[in-house]
């Protein structure tokens, strides 16, 4: 991809864009703690084109992005976002990272005493729970 800049003395300034952009690359997919495979996806050119839709699955997590990074917990882009021009290199292979975060539950318990006693948790997938102590008759 080049860009050819030029300049006049003065405050004129010209940008002249040589969109010759001939490089091929692919795309590859990471799990990245996931399961289940993915198709790569070709680049042509400045081709603008969706990245494939995650088919990826983990449990107890909700797919969030795309990184370049393995180690990164922030998508650079998302599930079938267009884009183009991710290699200025001919014939490289990008590798994309799914990025996931944990999933969240609300879980709602209610307690028979000799009254009722409702207590409403929020967990995080394969987390723990912790009950405020109960009082009252024994536990029916």
């Amino acid at each position: 991809y080049n860009i050819i800049y030029s300049a006049k003395l003065g405050l004129d300034f010209e940008q002249t864009t040589n969109d010759n952009y001939d490089v091929s690359y692919k795309i590859v997919y990471d799990a990245n703690g996931g399961e289940g495979e993915m198709e790569d996806t070709l680049f042509d050119g400045a081709e603008e084109k969706s990245l494939a839709k995650n088919n990826f699955l983990r449990e107890g997590y909700t797919f969030i992005g795309w990184p370049k990074n393995e180690n990164s917990n922030i998508a650079t882009y998302k599930d079938e976002e267009v884009v183009s021009k991710l290699s200025d290199k001919d014939n490289e292979q990008l590798k994309l990272y799914a990025v996931w975060e944990i999933n969240d539950y609300k879980i709602k318990f209610i307690f028979k005493t000799d009254k009722e006693i409702e207590q409403i948790k929020n967990v995080k997938y394969q987390g723990n729970i912790e009950f405020e102590e109960l009082s009252g008759n024994d536990l029916y």
